[in-house]
């Protein structure tokens, strides 16, 4: 009687049972419906090289997944990621593959573009002294001491290998119209190639440097001409006496730098050879670019006389 409720009526029960399951999935496709959603990512590079890299942006990768609405609307950008493998890969062009990384529980449409063309060029540094460039021009009778300082004194440029190389030179600029003290600036450097354009898309380590310069009076004084004498005469002879005409000269330059002077020396006088007297017309020297003199030159004389023989002992 049990096994006849239990078998009886076998195909009704079947298509009950079908029912009852393509009932359940309406009602759960009605409260958790599939769907689509695009997502724009920026795909990452994955294993490049380390002196590598690419020379222009990659595009952004267009990705379209389907799940179940509880599932769409949990996604996160960060879950979704879009990447091109650059293992083995040297300077050059390449069209690789884009790979998606996303959860398990979604479905990949489309994704576009699915190649990407990517080209990587070589990374090198380079190491440069600052050098600094002064626009502008100082108040009448000054003058810029030779006290200059730059600190740090040189940066590394960072780049393309290419843009690297057309650097020639790293400056900072400082402006020098009305000066007539001592200053300090934090200057930005640039680096300049050799038709002095600035060369862009470079990274400047540091991209900062102070930059110290004084402007001093131009001051004039008269200084003692000192003669340099090089050598001693040949042997039997000595130097008896020398003179200059005039013993002073006249010189004009940067305050500090003209105080600091106690005498000016001449050009070298060679004594090796010297057994009688000389007069000759020798130049002066400069002792900095920035001191200029009134006369080139000086007038010495140097008198040469025998040495005395030694008398014998009694």
């Amino acid at each position: 009687m049990l096994w006849r409720l239990l078998t009886g009526n076998l195909v009704y029960k079947f298509l009950a049972l079908v029912l009852a399951v393509v009932l359940y999935l309406y009602v759960l496709s009605e409260q958790n419906p599939i769907i689509q959603r695009t997502w724009r990512v920026n795909p990452s590079l994955h294993n490049l090289s380390a002196n590598l890299l690419p020379l222009e942006p990659s595009p952004l990768i267009e990705v379209k997944l389907e799940a179940p609405r509880q599932v769409i609307t949990m996604l996160s950008p960060k879950q979704i990621k879009a990447y091109l493998d650059l293992k083995d890969k040297g300077k050059g062009r390449y069209t690789l593959p884009v790979h998606l990384l996303a959860p398990k529980e979604v479905k990949l449409i489309s994704l576009t573009p699915r190649k990407v063309s990517i080209e990587l060029d070589t990374i090198i540094e380079k190491s440069f002294p600052l050098e600094c460039n002064k626009i502008g021009t100082l108040p009448r009778n000054y003058v810029l001491a030779e006290s200059e300082r730059i600190k740090p004194d040189t940066a590394v440029v960072r780049g393309f290998e290419d843009k690297v190389n057309q650097v020639k030179h790293l400056l900072v600029t400082v402006g020098i119209t009305n000066l007539t003290e001592e200053i300090k600036r934090e200057v930005s450097i640039r680096a300049i190639d050799e038709e002095a354009r600035e060369v862009s898309g470079l990274t400047i380590k540091p991209d900062k440097a102070w930059v110290w310069l004084k402007a001093s009076p131009l001051i004039s004084s008269q200084v003692l001409i000192t003669p340099q004498l090089v050598d001693s005469p040949p042997a039997g002879y000595k130097v008896a006496e020398v003179k200059t005409e005039p013993d002073k000269v006249l010189v004009k330059g940067p305050e500090d730098k003209v105080l600091s002077l106690s005498s000016i020396k001449t050009a070298p006088i060679d004594l090796s050879k010297l057994t009688s007297d000389l007069t000759q017309d020798i130049a002066i020297l400069s002792p900095a670019p920035t001191i200029s003199l009134e006369r080139q030159t000086v007038r010495v004389t140097v008198k040469i006389e025998k040495e005395k023989e030694k008398e014998p002992p009694p």
